[in-house]
């Protein structure tokens, strides 16, 4: 993690970007193995041009990334690789789905696994104020769609947070959540989920980066589910980010 501590060094104007954004960059750049370019970045980390321009710049001078060739974008260099490897071993990350309705605030959702993190969980305040932090930089951003600027606004935002202790899936205590029949309850599919799409191991903490937006003028609700995934995603991994203190 303190491979960016640098980044933020500046003796005249700090950074716009935050700690999330060149995390998340990494998973970014490895999902695109064969590419990626700025305006992309700019699109799936919801941040403006000059952001991506700058965390571009400050990737490629530190070793992380490597141009593969004209018009096809910068890749992950085998540092940048080890770099994510590294990272994984405290955070990895995946999408969710509807089911987490049940028990997570938003309508659209993202997971983040932080290893062994239970020792430094207390009741999951600074998870959801760091969720919440996401607010302040997506909200009435304007996002490019099909070459039109869109504003982009927050209706719902959040964490939540469950625990792996003793081979189960369990809400930490006390908390507060949805119930059935008067029991904090997470469903066998959740469960099963859980354990299908996260390397889970006891101690580890599990967090629900939830979203829910409004994109003005915007009616397709697969453009909307997208986005709100990406904002979830931002959540999730600057929640799982507060165990470091990188929020």
């Amino acid at each position: 993690m303190e491979i960016f501590e640098d980044f933020f060094d500046s003796k005249t104007i700090k950074p716009s970007f935050k700690y999330v954004h060149l995390i998340l960059s990494l998973f970014i750049f490895d999902a695109y193995s064969e590419g990626l370019g700025r305006y992309k970045l700019e699109d799936e980390l919801l941040i403006t041009s000059g952001m991506a321009k700058s965390i571009f710049k400050k990737l490629k001078e530190k070793g992380i990334i490597e141009l593969i060739g004209p018009r096809k974008g910068h890749k992950l260099s085998q540092y940048g690789k080890s770099t994510l490897e590294n990272v994984k071993k405290l955070i990895s990350i995946t999408i969710g789905n509807k089911d987490f309705l049940d028990i997570a605030l938003g309508n659209s959702f993202y997971l983040a696994r932080v290893a062994n993190a239970l020792d430094k969980f207390s009741n999951g305040i600074a998870q959801r104020d760091a969720a919440v932090k996401i607010k302040d930089l997506v909200d009435n951003i304007k996002i490019d769609i099909k070459g039109n600027d869109v504003l982009l606004k927050i209706k719902n935002i959040g964490a939540t947070c469950l625990i792996y202790d003793n081979k189960q899936i369990k809400f930490p205590e006390p908390h507060s959540t949805l119930k059935k029949e008067g029991e904090s309850y997470i469903s066998e599919r959740i469960i099963k989920f859980l354990e299908k799409n996260l390397k889970l191991e006891n101690k580890d903490v599990i967090i629900i980066g939830g979203a829910e937006a409004n994109l003005k003028d915007i009616s397709d609700n697969a453009i909307l589910n997208e986005t709100e995934e990406k904002i979830a995603r931002l959540a999730a991994l600057n929640s799982a980010l507060s165990f470091f203190n990188k929020d």
